[in-house]
């Protein structure tokens, strides 16, 4: 037996690449990137409407999850969080997002004992029946609720924007990413995606040109852009949201031009300052 604290997301990672097959009990996930779950392993979380309306657990991620035929399960008011990686049992904190691998301090208790994992495995078995299964008409039910902004302690006007990423992700490589950014960008110049507001974006925007073509932006002047109702709809549908992580990390890091607080899967985090002159 071990006990690991404030740090742990690199043993629980770790530990998780070893097994063959996941099983892992939350309170709430946000994040799909950290463990990288495949066919087979099995997730039980509070996916309760409740939870997806505040963010602590993403409508998105659990759709992505599907799509790997990942077996889901929704456990309303579940408040513990325990990772079943075959032969290592982790007992701790730690829900399965960025803001505990990167911001929170947690502790974790690791076994290996035959025993402990025996009644681990038969726990989570009997968690799992009580639980609701994870289908696709679960998913889009939860896609359908509206999640309210976490980033309420900033207020989205024109100059909270004060930094803007050198070069923009990726938009084939990083498609999740560049989402997550383009809408942050233009979340924070205008406060909501509307079309009564006009803001800036750069010639190097990725997909920029296509968005024009397809009449969801309005050109108004060298620079300056608009949304136009085909716009709204867009990117306002369920297949467009950003993943809460992603998006919460690139408001705060527009803001606060800290590099830290951009999405640790972003290759290229450099930033620069907003510049009113349009390059």
């Amino acid at each position: 037996m071990k006990i690991i604290y404030g740090k742990v997301w690199d043993t629980i990672i770790a530990e998780s690449q070893k097994s063959k097959i996941k099983r892992v009990a939350v309170s709430y996930l946000t994040d799909i990137t950290l463990l990288n779950f495949t066919k087979g392993d099995q997730l039980i979380v509070d996916a309760s409407p409740e939870s997806i309306a505040s963010g602590k657990t993403c409508a998105i991620a659990l759709r992505e999850l599907f799509k790997k035929d990942v077996i889901l399960k929704s456990l309303n008011n579940f408040h513990g969080k325990m990772f079943h990686f075959g032969n290592t049992l982790i007992i701790g904190s730690s829900n399965v997002s960025k803001n505990s691998k990167s911001n929170l301090l947690e502790i974790i208790q690791l076994s290996d004992d035959i025993d402990i994992l025996l009644d681990a495995l038969k726990a989570f078995n009997e968690l799992s029946d009580m639980a609701i299964e994870i289908n696709s008409d679960f998913i889009d039910l939860a896609l359908s609720i509206e999640v309210e902004k976490t980033n309420t302690s900033i207020n989205t006007a024109n100059d909270e924007c004060r930094f803007v990423l050198h070069t923009p992700p990726n938009s084939s490589k990083e498609k999740k990413l560049l989402r997550a950014y383009f809408i942050a960008l233009i979340e924070l110049q205008t406060g909501k995606m509307n079309t009564g507001k006009t803001f800036r974006l750069w010639k190097t925007t990725p997909n920029l040109q296509t968005h024009i073509d397809n009449e969801r932006l309005e050109c108004i002047s060298d620079g300056i852009y608009k949304l136009k109702p085909k716009g709204i709809k867009y990117f306002n549908s369920e297949k467009q949201k950003p993943l809460p992580d992603y998006y919460n990390s690139f408001i705060k890091a527009l803001c606060s031009g800290n590099q830290q607080d951009l999405p640790s899967e972003l290759k290229d985090k450099r930033l620069k300052p907003f510049n009113l002159k349009i390059k």
